[in-house]
């Protein structure tokens, strides 16, 4: 009898330190406003004031910058942890540590997270610098540099109280750094780059470029000059203006009188910060909140792993573990996949993707991956399905009408089979959801090409020739070119084939297919993703359909070159021969038309130049000649 009283002691002791073993696991739930999803181990209340600072974040952005509702780019999924110890279990590692921080901004192709200590006093200042660079890149055209940083750093510090929110707030050190660097030009600060070592060099030059573009942007918001801002965009962006002459048009001054009125501004005025009346979002008033099973916020938990370039194996085998007690979780099936896909393991992708789909037929994401991964397998010779891509394609975007990478691949497999004014119209669906995306935009440059829309074809390479990405001035280069030689051939039956063997893969990076991304680190500006190989020109019976003999492709490799300008010779204008030296090196490049060939940080090509540093895309010729494809006045 006491023995049976020492086992049922024994048994109640075990329940009681199970329950309590139940009740120190985290209990996650996931909440739910009109625009975003917050899971959170901190309760519903919580989980609802981390989505109302984010409604009311977008509501202001869209009021103040952009005047009208806000469009993402991607979703954006925010989780939010109650404690540092959870947290920096998803912190980017250095040497193998998590990093301090009290937010994470973590972007990627088919989805964006928010990371956020909840823990800490101000968790918003740290993502909210990138929430403003995902708010732009969905819903406004491509800027400036000075631009996209200023306005980030102007949003950083929004705040709420008691309705009223506070905008343009000076970040601390700001006011410090205007008093104690000197200023650069407003000319010189417009021209910075992505490439420029004010932006990419540490210490006060880069302190002082993002402290000057806040305070060009305070003030252009303080002086309501959103118009003229935009006028300006227009210039240099659309009709590349030179900058001077742009700030002169839009402004009614020059950069000198328009840099010493933001002086003044900073010296004489008070900086007031904006104040906007803001009541509750009243789309945030309906809200719904649900506890999550274990397994469900795992799930959710490893695919922010997933999307982390320090977690990728880890969030694998955290999928795997999942399946083991879940087999028909569907978003687990859809991770595996992914991760597998990022490790170039078809078999098992293709295995994943498809019970992802089967377990939740509902998901544009699972499709969408379906797709992208016969995209991928066409590079390894396999003969993609195009009529099944499309289908799964078709009903991913029917599933999520702004899913901007479904439709963007949907255009490709359009091309691909042969309905190039279907190509653009759908690629023209996925610019206006990513209007910042060059690669979306040198895509349809080559659609409108292949639909004979030469001139507007042009209009779009001119202005991705102008960009600061180094890609996309390679594209616009190559894509300018081809484009010339198709009008050459315009009068016979013919246009140009895309997606086929007569797209000479590494001048025309942006026909391709995109390549599932590895997760990127957290960043404002993601490096740029390699393009993928392109399907075969024999995979789609329609491709009859497209001209019998399209014009000749220059399929040499595009070449990159650093080197001084010695002289110009253009005694057989139009043609132009260039004397470069590049170490001890002399290099000749010829044009066959100098007046159309694509010049980087000039109005023209000039016949006078000599003694300029530059910078050449080139196809060789032989040892040291070459013919110029674009050329960069440095």
């Amino acid at each position: 009898m006491a023995r049976a009283r020492a086992v049922f002691a024994a048994f109640v002791l075990l329940v009681f330190c199970l329950q309590g073993r139940a009740s120190d696991a985290p209990q996650w739930v996931l909440v739910r406003t009109a625009h975003f999803s917050v899971t959170t181990d901190a309760g519903p209340e919580r989980g609802r004031e981390v989505a109302l600072r984010f409604e009311q974040m977008r509501d202001i952005v869209g009021e103040v910058v952009f005047s009208r509702r806000v469009n993402f780019p991607v979703p954006l999924e925010i989780i939010a942890f109650l404690s540092s110890e959870e947290f920096r279990q998803f912190t980017p590692l250095w040497h193998g540590k998590p990093t301090q921080a009290a937010g994470l901004f973590q972007p990627s192709e088919d989805r964006d997270f928010i990371l956020l200590d909840l823990s800490s006093p101000d968790p918003y200042q740290a993502v909210f610098h990138e929430y403003t660079h995902f708010l732009l890149n969905g819903n406004y055209p491509p800027a400036q540099l000075w631009f996209d940083e200023g306005l980030a750093e102007y949003c950083s510090t929004f705040t709420m109280s008691r309705g009223i929110a506070e905008i343009g707030v000076p970040r601390q050190g700001i006011a410090e750094t205007l008093h104690n660097v000197p200023w650069m030009p407003l000319a010189e600060l417009f021209a910075v780059s992505h490439q420029s070592p004010q932006y990419n060099e540490t210490g006060d030059r880069r302190s002082l470029f993002y402290a000057q573009s806040w305070l060009v942007v305070h003030y252009i918001f303080d002086k309501d000059l959103k118009a003229q801002l935009g006028s300006y965009f227009g210039l240099v962006r659309n009709q590349q203006i030179p900058i001077a002459d742009a700030v002169q048009q839009a402004f009614g001054m020059s950069a000198l009188q328009l840099g010493k009125q933001i002086q003044g501004y900073f010296q004489n005025e008070t900086l007031r910060y904006t104040e906007v009346s803001v009541p509750e979002p009243r789309d945030a008033l309906v809200y719904t909140s649900e506890e999550l099973h274990t397994v469900d916020a795992q799930a959710r938990l490893a695919d922010a792993h997933l999307h982390s370039p320090d977690y990728l194996d880890k969030s694998i085998g955290e999928f795997q573990q999942i399946l083991q007690s879940d087999p028909e979780n569907a978003a687990a099936h859809r991770g595996l996949g992914l991760g597998y896909l990022y490790k170039s393991d078809f078999t098992q992708a293709d295995s994943h993707f498809r019970k992802a789909a089967q377990f939740d037929a509902r998901d544009p994401r699972a499709l969408y991956y379906l797709a992208l991964l016969q995209s991928r397998e066409s590079a390894a010779g396999r003969k993609p399905n195009l009529g099944e891509m499309r289908q799964d394609l078709e009903q991913s975007v029917r599933l999520d009408p702004d899913f901007a990478g479904a439709y963007h691949l949907l255009a490709f497999v359009q091309i691909a089979e042969g309905s190039p004014s279907a190509a653009v119209a759908t690629e023209v669906k996925a610019l206006k959801l990513r209007p910042r995306d060059e690669s979306y935009m040198a895509s349809y440059a080559q659609y409108l090409a292949a639909n004979r829309q030469y001139d507007e074809a042009e209009a779009v390479w001119r202005r991705l020739a102008a960009s600061d990405q180094h890609a996309s001035i390679v594209a616009a280069a190559a894509g300018l070119e081809e484009l010339k030689e198709a009008r050459n051939g315009s009068d016979k039956k013919s246009g140009v084939r895309i997606g086929g063997e007569l797209v000479a893969q590494q001048a025309t990076p942006a026909a391709m297919p995109p390549e599932p991304a590895r997760p990127a680190a957290s960043a404002s500006v993601p490096a740029p993703k390699a393009a993928a190989a392109p399907i075969a020109a024999e995979a789609s019976d329609d491709s009859e359909k497209l001209a019998e003999a399209p014009p000749k492709i220059d399929k040499r490799s595009i070449l990159f070159l650093k080197a001084r300008l010695v002289s110009v010779d253009c005694s057989a204008s139009p043609a132009a021969t260039l004397t470069l030296v590049s170490g001890k090196k002399t290099w000749t490049m010829h044009t066959s038309d100098a007046s159309h060939l694509v010049v980087v940080g000039a109005d023209k090509f000039s016949c006078d130049w000599q003694g300029r540093n530059v910078a050449v895309n080139y196809r060789a010729t032989g040892g040291s000649d070459g013919d110029l494809v674009s050329l960069e006045i440095e």
